[in-house]
């Protein structure tokens, strides 16, 4: 990605985050405008912000997507405030460096821990804890956005069943999106990205 970046247009919308932003389809979803893709696999809040300057600033964008704390919300260990203070970094270091650029915070996705034939079993074992760290750190990043004057962009409830989890139709393994899932959320996102 970094090398891609010395060529990449500049005044454009980036999305940055971990394998949800990844495997997002946006050259064939998001038509009218330059979006850069700068999603990582596996990437947790601390490991973005280690590597926020060269894969998301250097881009100078006009419009900055950020959707990150899914793998923290995986780990015991990791609160939602640990994931929010480093997102709120991420956030400051945009404002210091970007001052123009538009910050659009996402709120974090929910996850299906149902015992549904696609949802992966180890995602399933997470039920006890994983749902709602999730809840927490959505309350903790719509509380951040107000404090920074940024948008935040509520694509959670949207996503979510009757029961407060991903949509069966939305989600390949109870984690990531399906095709449908993604077109849903290109719809949401339409009116903050052109």
């Amino acid at each position: 990605m970094v090398e891609l970046n010395k060529t990449a247009d500049k005044n454009s919308c980036v999305f940055t985050g971990d394998s949800i932003t990844h495997w997002y389809p946006m050259d064939e979803l998001i038509r009218g405008v330059t979006v850069h893709n700068r999603g990582n696999a596996g990437y947790f809040t601390y490991e973005l912000l280690d590597t926020f300057d060269e894969i998301v600033l250097c881009l100078k964008p006009d419009k900055i997507f950020i959707l990150i704390g899914t793998n923290d919300m995986s780990i015991k260990s990791i609160t939602p405030k640990d994931a929010c203070d480093n997102t709120e970094r991420m956030i400051e270091k945009i404002k210091k460096a970007l001052p123009e650029t538009e910050i659009h915070l996402l709120s974090v996705y929910p996850v299906n821990v149902s015992k549904h034939q696609k949802v992966l079993k180890k995602i399933c074992k997470m039920r006890h804890y994983y749902p709602e760290k999730i809840v927490r750190l959505n309350e903790l990043y719509h509380q951040l956005t107000k404090k920074h004057h940024i948008r935040y962009v509520d694509l959670y409830n949207g996503l979510c069943d009757e029961n407060g989890q991903l949509k069966i139709e939305y989600t390949i393994d109870g984690l990531h999106l399906s095709t449908e899932g993604y077109r849903h959320v290109t719809e949401c996102l339409k009116e903050y990205i052109l």
